[in-house]
């Protein structure tokens, strides 16, 4: 079993969400078959990483990646709908699909200002059901070899059942919380489900037919990605919604008098209140940790790295009732943490196999969580304009980072570079354009004259992150271009958030100039750095 290293070699790639990649061929926002194109635009570019945002599924107007309505199902918003069988090749559906894609709702979608999330999953829902109609039909009730496919693929995912089971009532429900549904479907009384799986099975099995559809294209892509070398880096949110699947049917793994956030730090003063769910560690870990097990184990089917979110929850959670000011965390003292976190990323390496996970540690993390991960040789992240010397003042350089790290030059909650090199303090800028540039960092700064604008000190400030001694090194797609648009502004709520586009379409990233020099930039770093595709290890 390879390490992170080993797995990686070196290498550079791209952060970019899957809903931001457009297409000539989308609803305003990205799907499973703009990664092929987009790969073309990364192997021209030097890159072998694409590391996403979470991909499960939402409630029907939802946009934000973290507050999943299941652990292990994805959104059909990313299901490719020309590539669906049926839509394929049945030309009455084909032609349905050509009138969706040419409709007014359809050309509202396109040209919103921001990804409309409601109304693209609406109008993929609508074609989905048109699809799955047509299957059952013709597949499923004459039991033909894609029905038995499909059989197959439920009886290795048994947690289907109760997902689609889930989504069913919630839509004849109209989406009200499930704490309010009658009892007998509250409590899961057994001859009560099984009335109404019976009742509603064609509904159940539609949303089954729908992951089924979704697994069927990932594994290609992912085929296509290994092919070239390209590693898929997922993400894993670390809590779920109130409102979600397994909350609903795993009562002993959830507690829901208290709700999961964050003590105060840089992002909010006053701490934060995610609404989440708060876990029962005990009870899981009494249960041998079979959620995380699944939810690890589907990562590495779908993954060749996955980010484990929120890393020091799963040694110490920071729980409230009401006022995140007054919250605390769920277990004490520092040992019992350290062992129950080490304990848990033990877990996690041998259910991830091959693949490898990767802890977000950032925020204020305490020194022995990162003590512990690194006897495990698990990486954590680097963020550039956030790693400084002891004196809390100075610079690291990159080329200092332990190579069991990941290097990045943001994360989706972050002020781009463009707009951070804009925004932070002339003082500050002084010393990391000092660091940058290989030159002593005085303090306080000696005058340097006038510092370079942002376009001027791009190249530079991309070059001095590809340095670095991390296996990993990862630039977010607005960084490439010195873009300043940002993906998420954390503690607001708003349609700014997570509703990012790349303005071209995949398919278009190799032919216009200004976007091919950025490439061939990229690619010269690569090559400068030893992070270029020959020097990387195919999995």
């Amino acid at each position: 079993m390879k390490d992170f290293i080993g797995m990686v070699g070196r290498r550079a790639g791209v952060i970019a969400p899957l809903s931001a990649l457009l297409t000539r061929r989308d609803l305003g926002i990205g799907f499973i078959g703009a990664l092929e194109p987009f790969f073309d635009w990364m192997e021209s570019a030097g890159l072998s990483v694409i590391s996403l945002l979470p991909l499960n599924d939402l409630a029907p107007l939802d946009s934000c990646p973290y507050s999943a309505i299941s652990a292990l199902a994805a959104d059909p918003i990313y299901i490719t709908l020309q590539d669906v069988f049926e839509i394929k090749h049945i030309p009455e559906l084909r032609r349905r699909f050509d009138e969706m894609f040419e409709s007014r709702e359809a050309e509202l979608c396109r040209n919103a200002e921001h990804i409309h999330f409601g109304d693209a999953r609406a109008l993929k829902v609508r074609m989905l059901e048109e699809a799955f109609k047509r299957f059952d039909e013709r597949e499923y009730e004459r039991d033909t070899r894609r029905a038995q496919e499909f059989r197959s693929f439920l009886a290795r995912n048994r947690w289907l059942a109760d997902y689609a089971l889930f989504k069913t009532i919630k839509e004849d429900r109209g989406w009200e919380s499930w704490l309010h549904w009658p009892e007998g479907l509250r409590e899961r009384d057994p001859r009560i489900l099984a009335d109404y799986r019976l009742k509603r099975a064609p509904r159940i099995r539609f949303h089954q037919f729908v992951q089924w559809q979704f697994h069927l294209q990932w594994r290609a892509a992912r085929e296509k990605a290994a092919a070239r070398g390209i590693l898929l880096f997922g993400d894993l949110p670390f809590g779920l919604s109130k409102e979600s699947a397994e909350v609903w049917s795993r009562p002993e793994d959830f507690d829901l008098h208290f709700k999961m956030g964050a003590p105060p730090d840089w992002y909010s003063k006053l701490g934060q209140d995610w609404g989440l769910p708060a876990y029962r560690w005990p009870e899981m870990k009494s249960r041998g940790h079979a959620f995380w097990r699944a939810r690890i184990r589907q990562a590495a089917e779908l993954f060749d790295l996955f980010r484990l979110d929120h890393a020091v929850g799963f040694f110490r959670t920071w729980r409230l009732e009401k006022d995140p000011r007054l919250g605390h965390f769920d277990v004490e003292p520092e040992e019992t943490q350290r062992e129950r976190g080490s304990e848990f990323f033990r877990m996690a390496l041998e259910e991830a196999g091959r693949s490898k996970p990767v802890a977000e540690d950032l925020g204020i993390i305490p020194p022995f969580v990162r003590e512990a991960l690194s006897l495990l040789g698990i990486p954590g992240y680097k963020v550039a304009r956030w790693e400084k010397l002891e004196d809390e003042l100075r610079f690291k350089h990159p080329s200092d980072y332990a190579p069991c790290s990941v290097a990045v030059s943001g994360t989706h909650d972050t002020p781009t570079l463009a707009a951070w090199w804009e925004e932070m303090p002339k003082d500050e800028r002084s010393l990391y354009w000092d660091m940058v540039q290989g030159r002593p960092q005085a303090t306080p700064p000696d005058a340097q004259g006038e510092l370079p604008p942002f376009a001027a000190a791009h190249e530079a400030i991309l070059a001095n992150l590809y340095s670095a001694g991390s296996a990993l090194a990862l630039i977010q797609f607005q960084d490439v271009f010195g873009a300043k648009e940002r993906i998420n502004v954390p503690a607001t709520i708003g349609d700014h958030n997570w509703t990012y586009r790349i303005p071209y379409a995949a398919e278009d990233l190799l032919s216009d100039p200004a976007l091919v020099e950025q490439a061939r930039m990229l690619k010269r770093l690569a090559v400068e750095s030893g992070r270029a595709a020959k020097n990387v290890k195919h999995p």
